[in-house]
């Protein structure tokens, strides 16, 4: 069974209104921002993409149209959740929740400057155009993947001041042997402030 981006971005929303209750902002903005976080992620893990949709360079960011409308007239602070829990296969379940623990306590602001980084695929995607300038120029997968692998193998092999590591376990369910270890950057004070979210392994 595979997910779409609906899927993710309803488990997203599921998760921050049960799970993540606590939050206050989970506004359609911070939607797009984890939604398409959690795709770079995973096909920088796995190599292969979470959902088939793409996202967009849009001016204000990377924004996956179909996803932006459904939930253009949400609440702006927190989009309400009235559904129940999604029926996704609990692989994709634990990979959702660990990017939900390692994000959702970030404001809005500092994930769409983690997707607005220079050399980043929204900044690459938009090269040519200006600040103001509006744009469906889609992102490509495979640009996506190449920096998100990069980012892990900057991890991996060094480990500069302006970046600090987060444990990331990757898993495969259908063997829990096969279970190890990948490693997310953080900038310093988003790991101090998320830390506690992030000690410990889970155990399948």
């Amino acid at each position: 069974m595979s997910v779409t981006c609906f899927d993710v971005a309803n488990y997203f929303i599921w998760l921050a209104n049960h799970d993540f209750s606590d939050i206050s902002d989970f506004s359609p903005m911070k939607l797009q921002k984890v939604t398409f976080i959690a795709q770079g992620w995973y096909l920088g893990l796995y190599g292969e993409p979470l959902f088939p949709e793409d996202f967009q360079a849009w001016k204000y960011g990377p924004v996956n149209p179909p996803l932006y409308y459904k939930h253009q007239k949400s609440d702006q602070k927190k989009i309400k959740c009235n559904f129940e829990s999604p029926d996704i296969p609990f692989e994709y379940q634990k990979f959702i929740l660990k990017i939900a623990s390692s994000f959702f306590y970030s404001d809005a602001s500092v994930l769409s400057g983690i997707t607005h980084k220079d050399g980043s695929p929204w900044k690459v995607t938009r090269k040519g155009l200006s600040p103001k300038d509006n744009s469906n120029r889609v992102i490509p997968k495979n640009l996506i993947k190449d920096y998100y692998e990069q980012l892990i193998n900057d991890c991996e092999e060094n480990k500069s001041q302006e970046k600090c590591l987060a444990q990331f376990l990757d898993f495969l369910i259908s063997d829990a042997e096969i279970n190890f270890q990948k490693m997310i950057p953080y900038t310093k004070d988003m790991l101090e402030r998320d830390r506690y979210l992030l000690e410990g392994v889970i155990t399948l």
